[in-house]
């Protein structure tokens, strides 16, 4: 997919081992870097490659320390080819991040071996439909069209980068995340679940750490298994809608209300 063609785009410098036979990358090669005033340090770790195409202890080994360096990331971009989309191995390296709860940057590699093969926005579209709907996982993820090989739009990935740690210092204040999820509420009451209904008493932001920590949303509600799924995506849509939340995965933390009786 050009993941270390890319890193070498980002430096000017051949840092890193470019090949065109994927999975060169075996392991993870941390690369302190700055962009303006900002520091960062770019680890370019292995690919996951599918079990059975595991022939070696040393691909198992890089597998294993890939899952690790995605762990010890503060902010994952991962790196699709745009000329073939998603594979199996994107969508598994999207599940290890989701899973992680790390921040993502969506980088659609090789655009220019795409945009000619049709209107360019037809074509864009059209690719981060198909990007959205096979990297589900990651969906609050920004995604960016570039060109490792010639260094179209790298600028903007620099710039999503930056957008995605400026969003994970966002805090929710307590008061106006409380009238927004009881406006949400309002306008779309949760489902009734064996004669009751869900009810959010008070919620507030529980801050992370790290430098672009993940979002944690504590909330006090009446019965926390009368929360469903469906109705906690959309009041994680209309957070979002609300805050700048770029790229950030939002958890709902639920705390039952003691019951009556119980010793305070």
């Amino acid at each position: 997919v050009g993941k270390s063609s890319l890193v070498n785009a980002l430096l000017g410098d051949r840092r890193t081992i470019v090949s065109p036979v994927a999975g060169t990358t075996r392991d993870a090669v941390d690369i302190p870097f700055q962009i303006g005033p900002d520091r960062f340090v770019l680890i370019d770790t292995a690919g996951i490659r599918p079990r059975g195409r595991r022939n070696t202890s040393v691909e198992v080994f890089s597998v294993m320390r890939s899952e690790q360096s995605i762990e010890r990331a503060d902010l994952c971009v991962l790196v699709v080819d745009a000329s073939s989309g998603a594979t199996a191995q994107d969508k598994k390296i999207a599940g290890l991040i989701r899973e992680a709860r790390k921040p993502c940057v969506l980088a659609l590699n090789k655009w220019d071996l795409v945009k000619g093969t049709g209107p360019a926005r037809q074509t864009l579209e059209e690719s981060l439909e198909d990007l959205r709907e096979a990297l589900f996982f990651v969906d609050y993820a920004p995604a960016v069209m570039l060109s490792a090989k010639t260094g179209e739009h790298l600028r903007r990935l620099s710039k999503a980068i930056r957008l995605v740690r400026d969003s994970a210092r966002t805090h929710l204040p307590t008061g106006p995340l409380n009238r927004l999820i009881q406006q949400a509420a309002e306008l779309h009451p949760p489902p009734i679940q064996n004669n009751r209904r869900l009810k959010i008493l008070y919620a507030t932001h529980t801050p992370g750490r790290g430098s672009a920590p993940p979002i944690d949303l504590v909330l006090f509600v009446n019965d926390p298994k009368l929360m469903l799924e469906s109705w906690q995506r959309y009041l994680e849509a209309k957070i979002r809608k609300e805050w700048p939340c770029t790229g950030i995965p939002i958890r709902f933390l639920l705390r039952g209300r003691p019951p009556r009786g119980a010793e305070k």
